[in-house]
């Protein structure tokens, strides 16, 4: 037995970095990229819903793989601020004042990417590739597109152009919705720290740090599931109640506190 599974990826990757001078630095990334395949799960199930409509005819399936995400950028920075001793403001600060105002330093990560992609299956009842029992076997069914399943979606509170789809009525075929034609919603998120260290000693300090993860409580919706491989994603089954919906979200916004000693 040999695998004839087709994959290929193409990137464009820009990074850049400032190195700490003026109490600042950060780095910047963007990736453009591209991956393709056939099989991304190796017909074990998919979060996408990307199984084979008929594994004899592999090949068909061949466009975008689950895991694509066509544009990510991420920048990182730290800023220590300009307080206390040796710095613009307070730099002949000491003892207890030093202790107050200097050595503080606030940094962050921002990241922001384009969604996966999802494939569309039908889960109205459809026995144009079944033995006239219901049963599908090795196939998966899937509807027809009639629109563009990425435009505006035509319905309020879905991520995807819902109004794209129609069930297919023609019987022993699968319907023409290609694997992973739909774009799930993308990310946004923002996480920021603030530090302050409290000298002691030579080699010795204590260091207070608050960290807020995605600090503006910005909604990240996702399309498919959260569970196993195994779950149905019903939010892609054209003929659901939750076709299109959101069917959860990234974390909310979380703070923490801590307090650590080196030495």
């Amino acid at each position: 037995m040999r695998a004839n599974d087709i994959s290929n990826y193409d990137a464009l990757q820009v990074h850049l970095e400032k190195r700490m001078s003026n109490n600042l630095e950060f780095g910047a990334s963007y990736t453009y990229s591209h991956a393709l395949d056939d099989a991304s799960s190796a017909s074990l199930g998919s979060l996408n819903n990307g199984d084979f409509r008929d594994q004899l005819t592999p090949g068909i399936e061949y466009g975008n793989s689950d895991f694509d995400i066509r544009h990510r950028f991420v920048i990182n920075y730290a800023y220590q601020l300009p307080f206390g001793r040796g710095q613009r403001w307070g730099h002949d600060a000491g003892g207890g004042l030093n202790q107050l105002i200097g050595n503080w330093q606030v940094a962050g990560i921002v990241t922001a990417q384009t969604g996966n992609w999802f494939t569309i299956t039908d889960a109205i009842t459809n026995f144009s590739t079944t033995d006239g029992g219901g049963v599908v076997g090795f196939f998966e069914v899937r509807p027809n597109v009639v629109g563009n399943p990425n435009g505006a979606p035509c319905v309020k509170g879905t991520l995807f152009n819902t109004c794209a789809f129609a069930d297919n009525t023609t019987f022993f075929t699968f319907g023409d919705a290609g694997r992973n034609i739909v774009r799930g919603p993308g990310l946004q998120n923002w996480d920021f720290s603030i530090f302050k260290l409290f000298p002691v000693r030579e080699q010795m300090h204590f260091e207070f740090r608050t960290e807020f993860f995605n600090i503006w409580n910005h909604v990240n919706p996702l399309l498919g599931p959260t569970g196993a491989i195994s779950e149905e994603p019903v939010a892609v089954e054209f003929g659901t109640p939750q076709f299109g919906q959101p069917s959860a979200a990234r974390d909310p916004r979380f703070i923490q506190f801590a307090l650590k000693f080196y030495f």
